[in-house]
C-alpha cells in the first residue's frame, strides 16, 4: 500500500494506532482537563505516595480513548512511572495470573533489577555517591573505600535482606529478585533465564523451582500479590510506581466471535469481572498501583454481557446520582461527556489537525481493520475524518 493509500485509509477511519509518538503528543486535546486532573490529584501526591487507584473511561468509537491511553502512557513514562499498556483485542484477561503475566511481559527485568541494586547500594549500604552500575560496585568499594572482598560480600547480602524485608514483598516474588540482585552485582554473573521465566509467570521445570527456592508459579492463587508485589518494587527501584493502562475492554462482553481476538465464555466473563471486582476492593492494599481500563459504553450499559450483569462489581462502579457539572473523582468517567461539556475542545481538535496535515502517520500500520462504522462515531472522529479528507481533496 503506498503512502497516498495509507493516508486516504487514515482520513476515512482515523485512528491513533496509525500515529507515532511524536503525533499522539502533538495532537492530543486533553478534554475538559481530565489527563491534567489525574496527574494533579492521582499520579502526583497520591500513588507515588503508597495508594492504589483503579479507574475507568468510556466512550463512543472514534472519542479518543486509545489516543488518550497512548499519550497517558508517554507522560506517565515522563514522571518516571513504570507504564505498561495493553490491548484488549491482542490478549485476554479473564483472570488476575493473565493480566499479572501480560504486564510481566512489558517490564524490562534487567533494567528494573539494576536500579534496584543501585538504590539498594544508595540507601542500604549508605554509599550515596556510588556513580556505576551495580557491576562496577565491587571494584569501586574495595579500591575507593578500601572495603575487604569478603566483609563487603556479606555486609551486601545482609544489606539485601534488609532493604527487600522492609518493602513488604510476597515473600516468594522478593526472594527470587533478591537472588538476581545479588547476581547483579557480581562483576562475572550472568543472567540467569529461568529467573525472569518465573517471573513472567511461565512454567519451569522442578529443578529449576528448586535451583530458585520457590515452590511452584505464579497461578491465580498468588498472581494478585505478585502483582502488587512488582508495584511496590517499582517504587522501591525509584519508579513512582506501576501504571497499567488497559485498551479495547469491551471484548469482554462481545458477543460475537472474531479471529485473532479473544473471546469470553460466560465463566470466562465472571472471572474476569470477579478480578475487577476484588481489584477494586483491594486497590488500598495496592500501593503505588494505578490501572485504568477504557472501553465503549457497551462494557458498562450491557444488562446481559457488559458489567451490569455482575452486580457485585456494576454496584461497585456505577454513580447512582447524576450531575449536570463533571464529576472527575467519578471512578467511571464518561469521555464523549467530557467532549460535549467544552465545544472549544471540539474546535481545538480541527485546529490540530488542520496544523499537523498527516505528519506522524505511519505507513507501516496501514493493515490496520476498522473497529467501527461511520454511524458509531463520536463527533470528535467525524470533525477530523472531515478535516482530513477536505486536506487530501484540496491536495488532488
Amino acid at each position: 500500500m503506498n503512502l497516498n493509500e495509507t493516508l486516504w485509509q487514515f482520513a476515512n477511519d482515523p485512528s491513533s494506532e496509525m500515529l507515532d509518538d511524536a503525533a499522539i503528543r502533538d495532537t492530543y486535546v486533553d478534554p475538559a482537563g481530565m489527563e491534567a486532573f489525574i496527574q494533579k490529584w492521582y499520579l502526583a501526591g497520591f500513588v507515588d505516595q503508597g495508594a492504589g487507584k483503579l479507574k475507568f473511561v468510556q466512550g463512543r468509537p472514534g472519542s479518543g480513548k486509545t489516543h488518550f491511553l497512548r499519550h497517558l502512557a508517554l507522560t506517565l513514562g515522563d514522571l518516571d512511572y513504570q507504564a505498561v499498556l495493553i490491548d484488549g483485542t491482542h490478549t485476554r484477561l479473564a483472570a488476575i495470573d493473565e493480566l499479572y503475566k501480560v504486564v510481566a511481559q512489558h517490564i524490562a527485568w534487567s533494567d528494573l533489577v539494576g536500579r534496584a541494586a543501585v538504590r539498594m547500594i544508595q540507601d542500604e549500604l549508605g554509599y550515596h555517591d556510588f556513580p556505576g552500575s551495580p557491576r562496577e560496585f565491587w571494584g569501586w568499594a574495595q579500591q575507593s573505600r578500601g572495603r575487604n572482598a569478603s566483609i563487603l560480600h556479606s555486609d551486601v547480602r545482609d544489606a539485601s535482606d534488609r532493604w527487600i524485608g522492609r518493602q513488604g514483598l510476597d515473600a516468594q516474588w522478593g526472594g527470587v529478585m533478591r537472588q538476581w540482585m545479588l547476581r547483579a552485582m557480581e562483576p562475572e554473573g550472568s543472567e540467569n533465564p529461568v529467573t525472569e521465566r518465573w517471573l513472567m509467570g511461565e512454567r519451569i521445570t522442578a529443578a529449576e523451582k528448586k535451583s530458585l527456592g520457590v515452590p511452584g508459579v505464579i497461578d491465580r492463587r498468588n498472581a494478585r500479590a505478585m502483582l502488587f508485589s512488582l508495584a511496590v518494587f517499582c517504587h522501591a527501584a525509584g519508579y513512582h510506581g506501576l501504571a497499567v493502562l488497559i485498551d479495547n475492554g469491551q471484548v469482554m462482553a462481545t458477543r460475537q466471535r472474531r479471529d485473532d481476538v479473544p473471546y469470553y465464555t460466560r465463566t470466562a466473563r465472571d472471572q474476569a469481572y470477579e478480578m475487577w471486582r476484588e481489584l477494586i476492593d483491594d486497590s488500598h492494599h495496592a500501593a503505588y498501583l494505578f490501572v485504568m481500563l477504557a472501553a465503549s459504553p457497551e462494557l458498562f450499559e450491557d444488562g446481559r454481557l457488559g458489567f451490569p450483569s455482575y452486580p457485585a462489581l456494576w454496584s461497585r462502579i456505577q454513580s447512582e446520582i447524576f450531575m449536570t457539572q463533571i464529576n472527575r473523582f467519578n471512578d467511571l468517567i464518561d469521555w464523549d461527556r467530557l467532549w460535549s461539556v467544552n465545544h472549544e475542545d471540539l474546535d481545538t481538535v480541527e485546529r490540530v489537525w488542520a496544523a499537523r496535515h498527516f505528519q506522524g502517520v505511519r505507513t507501516g500500520e496501514a493493515d490496520v481493520v476498522p473497529r467501527s462504522v461511520e454511524l458509531d462515531w463520536s463527533p470528535v472522529r467525524r470533525r477530523i475524518a472531515r478535516q482530513l479528507k477536505d486536506a487530501l481533496e484540496g491536495d488532488n
